[in-house]
């Protein structure tokens, strides 16, 4: 299912000796981030059309635009030289994960046949000066970064003092289920606040406080935007939702970010970073990437928590009384973060991430999750930076919160508030080094290591291009890149040659399980906008949560669960290998036709037939009844808090359709993850097989 490496010689010790022959990437990676800024690895890019009205997208380098004329005018004041283009209906941006992301129009861009920019009109003073900030940089002085912090802290505090805002605050509260009579406390410790645009009304309180729509858009609470003619407007940011501000140690208030309560835009995602605009140049601090990093004040010779999240933090803090820090993000914790956390003088910490659902773990090729792999990731940097500053007898442990009674992902403030404190105390007690829950994880540390390294260097390389392009590198620069490149085509062939040899050709982590077939890295299904994705006989568009389903959700990476009765034979099972169920076929046939369900076949019909009743499915057949079984059994992997239950999809496409009995889909974000089939011993080998291929090659098919 999954294409092979190339292949290369493979031996146990291939992955030592690669650590050895590349221990000097750290080094060399932070040789590359002292020449980084903020900045450097963004993408600026330009997207305009030609004389022929032909569209063209290019990176927009500073080198570029060196003695170029800047105008604010519609039409060029000098005429096309050589072998030179004239380019109109310009957009300057970003190229993001998801796409082009305009920032500023110009009118009109003059080239010479080099490619080098003569001249270049916008269509007002302010978008000529945006692009200009956004081309070149610009930075905040600590008098702007003061009034920033002034800013944010007195319109949060006027948020909390609003009554309306501190109705909506509590509401929120009162439904996560927090401890009502340590609530006020909580949130006056936190200054979370409550924002909605439609009842605080931004302008009026800016004008009151004397504070500029400049100094509103720097603080995140106003943005600029531009109209086709480059005309600029500010608005205020409508996304309602929780402000949850990073405070530093002395109290104030640089960033903050936000819950989006999901009222006005159910689609964003629930956690949003602070919108600060882009074209600022400026390096964070710990305060403003690590959640209560304040409370390291006072967390010499005790236990420090590490966890994702800044509602967890509060919660396990204000129930348990256990210090607790927040990164934003399972990626987001960095060598300063480690740092400082040592700094405090902590005798222990350990690291308990989210107890993710089990079809998290199926999704990656080597069977563990992102938070797993992530937690361990962390408690290895801390010990690299106890060892950096000799403190190495603080204790690193990593603890896993037990699973959810669903099998649902589970965090540290659900366990608490779910059954009390006692077993996120008794995680912690029972944490474990990273060598031990690496073991147990059935993670291997060298491989691990290969691959942090080999990211890393790739991270780096992907920067140093960045550098490149905005000017010539040093001579010292260019001799680090030529090595990175170098180290890392070792990392790249002997990580490939790893996953090729023990994981069945893997191209990546972020693969299927290898036990499980799949349909590996399609970036978009082939001739996507012809075909189509309903379900039911009133071919029904496909929702699952609040999230619609179509056929560009079928990309990715999706796992084929092929589940048969305990008697099965292997070679009835394709293309992959059967999962097995604890019962039979006569147990299945016998409860089909009397009704008469025992054990685990009727925990598992009974929690399929809820799904199936979501989705308006009525079982009529054997085969249906089939259906609904292997619903039911794979609800523990994926639980139905999270992930959505799609029976009778039709796939069509031009008169043709390829049935799905049962596929699974991510709640959030409506991403098909898993097909689920279930035969018997007595089940057609052929048709079976006609049936799972049909599914395969209609979605590949170009």
């Amino acid at each position: 299912m999954r294409p092979k490496a190339p292949h290369l010689a493979y031996r146990p010790t291939l992955v030592t000796d690669a650590l050895t022959t590349s221990s000097e990437v750290d080094r060399l990676v932070e040789k590359v981030e002292n020449e980084i800024s903020s900045r450097t690895g963004q993408q600026l890019r330009i997207r305009a059309r030609n004389d022929q009205g032909e569209e063209t997208t290019f990176t927009a380098l500073k080198s570029d635009f060196d003695g170029a004329h800047a105008r604010v005018a519609k039409t060029p004041s000098i005429a096309t030289p050589p072998g030179g283009r004239i380019l109109k209906q310009v957009q300057f941006g970003y190229l993001k994960s998801d796409g082009f992301r305009a920032v500023v129009p110009l009118q009109y861009l003059v080239l010479n046949s080099e490619n080098q920019v003569l001249e270049y009109g916008a269509g007002s003073d302010n978008a000529l000066s945006a692009f200009h900030q956004n081309l070149i940089g610009r930075a905040l002085s600590k008098a702007e970064l003061k009034r920033i912090e002034d800013l944010n802290g007195k319109l949060l505090s006027d948020l909390r003092a609003d009554p309306a805002a501190r109705a909506k605050l509590r509401e929120f509260a009162k439904s996560r289920g927090w401890n009502l009579k340590t609530l006020e406390p909580m949130l006056e410790r936190s200054g979370l606040a409550y924002f909605d645009a439609e009842h605080f009304n931004l302008h009026e309180w800016r004008k009151k406080n004397g504070y500029s729509i400049k100094e509103m858009r720097d603080a995140g609470w106003m943005k600029i935007s531009f109209n086709s003619a480059g005309e600029p407007s500010f608005s205020v940011d409508r996304i309602d939702g929780i402000r949850i501000p990073y405070h530093t140690k002395n109290g104030r208030i640089p960033i903050w970010r936000t819950r989006n309560t999901g009222h006005r835009f159910p689609k964003l995602p629930k956690y949003l970073g602070w919108p600060t605009d882009r074209a600022i140049d400026r390096e964070f601090s710990v305060a403003e990437k690590l959640y209560q990093s304040e409370l390291l004040e006072g967390a010499r010779g005790k236990t420090v928590v590490i966890t994702e999240g800044e509602f967890k933090c509060l919660i396990a803090t204000q129930e348990t009384g256990v210090i607790t820090v927040g990164i934003p993000g399972i990626s987001q914790f960095d060598s300063d973060i480690a740092s400082a956390l040592i700094d405090s003088g902590a005798s222990e910490f350990v690291v308990i991430l989210d107890r993710d659902a089990k079809g998290k773990a199926l999704l990656r090729t080597d069977g563990i999750s992102d938070s797993e792999r992530a937690a361990y990731q962390i408690a290895k940097s801390l010990e690299t930076a106890a060892l950096a500053q000799k403190q190495n007898h603080i204790k690193i442990r990593i603890g896993l919160l037990p699973p959810g009674p669903a099998g649902e992902k589970l965090g540290i403030d659900d366990l608490i508030l779910k059954v009390g404190p006692k077993p996120f105390l008794d995680t912690i007690k029972s944490a474990e080094s990273s060598s031990d829950y690496a073991k147990n994880l059935g993670l291997d540390e060298n491989f691990m290591e290969l691959a942090r390294r080999r990211s890393i260097s790739r991270k780096a390389l992907g920067e140093i291009q960045a550098l490149r392009e905005k000017a010539p590198l040093t001579p010292a620069m260019s001799q680090t890149a030529s090595t990175l490149r170098f180290l890392n085509k070792e990392l790249d062939r002997t990580f490939l040659t790893y996953l090729d040899h023990e994981f069945s050709g893997a191209r990546s982590l972020s693969q299927v399980d290898a036990r499980y077939g799949s349909i590996s890295s399609i970036s978009e299904v082939p001739n996507g906008r012809k075909k189509t994705l309903t379900r039911g006989a009133e071919n029904a568009p496909v929702k699952v949560g609040k999230s619609y389903v179509d056929v560009e959700s079928f990309t990715g990476d999706l796992a084929f669960l092929d589940y048969a009765t305990i008697e099965a034979k292997g070679e009835r099972c394709f293309p992959v290998p059967c999962g097995t169920t604890p019962y039979t076929t006569a147990d299945l046939r016998e409860a089909f036709s009397s009704g008469n369900l025992s054990g685990s076949l009727a925990s598992d019909f009974e929690q399929g037939l809820k799904l199936a009743d979501e989705n308006g499915f009525v079982p009529q057949s054997f085969q249906d009844y089939l259906t609904v079984l292997s619903a039911g059994h794979v609800s523990e992997i994926f639980p139905a808090e999270e992930y959505g239950y799609v029976f009778e999809g039709q796939l069509k496409d031009s008169g043709r359709a390829a049935h799905l009995p049962l596929f699974i889909a991510k709640k959030d974000s409506g991403r098909a993850v898993a097909f689920i089939r279930m035969h018997t011993e007595e089940a057609s080998t052929s048709n079976s097989r006609k049936q799972f291929e049909e599914i395969y090659q209609w979605i590949r098919e170009r």
